[in-house]
């Protein structure tokens, strides 16, 4: 993952939703934990998708 801030980086679980504006993931110890969506890039996969881009896809629905 990229991110803006050193806070976000290195960081790895499951995501479990979404909300207006972050990405809400569980981190495998049963917490679950919120990321600024304009803040991140996410690799899923081998697929980057930048939380920008997310942010607008989710504007849209």
């Amino acid at each position: 993952m990229r991110a803006n801030s050193r806070t976000y980086l290195g960081i790895s679980g499951r995501v479990v939703g979404f909300t207006k504006n972050c990405l809400v993931y569980d981190d495998g110890g049963g917490d679950q934990k919120i990321l600024p969506l304009r803040h991140i890039v996410i690799e899923v996969e081998g697929l980057r998708v930048d939380g920008r881009t997310l942010l607008r896809l989710l504007q849209e629905l």
